[in-house]
């Protein structure tokens, strides 16, 4: 879905309110306000604060089919589509950290589900993309039958969040500084995702 500049500044706004002062305590005056653009002018582009949310995170993910495609269509062995598939996962995350934790605090408290056609779209899309690659694996048989592939991204996404959401204990316990933690996302963690997922595909288990 494509955003004009105009709904991208508004989307971009509303993404900094929302983090800052969460869903529920955010207006869409408040967002206009910010934006410098009146009241209808936001509610013309989205329709409601939910329409809102749900374009931002569109906004967010929109490139993820095309880099998963880009995989699929890579010259390489089915488990370096997968650990490079879980690489743009988790980049992905972080640089849009502010938006997941948003979603996640929404959805966790029950509050609201983000199920209009077109984000279940881009995320069947994606699913249906991972199970390419890990059917061209299993029909190698460089990964196990048995595999659940709907809960892969699960693992990706709900641990990352579990890391991000308890960053605090996380980095006293690893004894990481702010740096050193942002360092660790993009590299260490990354490469535990990956030899979490191998163990779950491979047969037998390998390490990265």
């Amino acid at each position: 879905m494509a955003f004009t500049d105009k709904q991208l500044e508004i989307i971009q706004v509303a993404e900094a309110l929302f983090a800052e002062k969460g869903f529920d305590g955010t207006s869409i005056r408040d967002i206009s306000a910010k934006a410098d653009v009146n009241v209808a002018m936001v509610s013309y582009y989205f329709g409601s604060k939910e329409k809102l949310l749900e374009a931002l995170v569109l906004h967010r993910i929109a490139d993820m089919s095309l880099q998963l495609e880009n995989i699929v269509g890579l010259e390489a062995s089915p488990k370096d589509k997968i650990l490079k598939v879980t690489e743009v996962y988790l980049h992905k995350l972080a640089a849009n950290c502010d938006m997941y934790k948003i979603v996640q605090q929404e959805m966790a408290h029950g509050k609201r589900q983000l199920n209009s056609d077109a984000f279940n779209e881009v995320r069947t899309a994606n699913m249906d993309l991972i199970r390419k690659i890990v059917e061209e694996g299993q029909r190698q048989g460089a990964f196990q039958q048995n595999v659940k592939v709907e809960l892969l991204p699960n693992l990706m996404v709900g641990s990352f969040m579990h890391l991000t959401t308890n960053r605090s204990y996380y980095q006293q316990i690893m004894q990481l500084t702010d740096d050193s933690f942002a360092q660790y996302l993009q590299v260490d963690f990354v490469k535990h995702i990956q030899q979490t997922l191998m163990g779950l595909l491979c047969h037998p288990p390998q390490n990265v």
